[in-house]
């Protein structure tokens, strides 16, 4: 499950992984009833909306941004 949440293709996905699933069950330790319903939550949400994990999505971002800060200025015709 941690390399699910972190991502599977980095090594940092699992230590992050790691990190968010220790976090996550120390938050969840004072729900005991709701404790594995959240866990399950947060596995099918992950596999659904971030299925690259945690470490994925981080890529995608810092992707969107190289791309929009580096994009090449529009041929622009300077009026005289």
């Amino acid at each position: 499950m941690i390399v699910i949440i972190g991502g599977m293709h980095n090594v940092w996905g699992a230590v992050l992984g790691t990190f968010v699933m220790v976090w996550l069950g120390e938050f969840l330790r004072q729900y005991k009833e709701l404790n594995m319903v959240i866990y399950g939550l947060a596995l099918m949400l992950m596999v659904a909306l971030m299925p690259g994990g945690l470490i994925g999505a981080v890529a995608q971002v810092f992707a969107r941004v190289r791309r929009f800060t580096h994009a090449e200025p529009a041929n622009e015709v300077a009026y005289e």
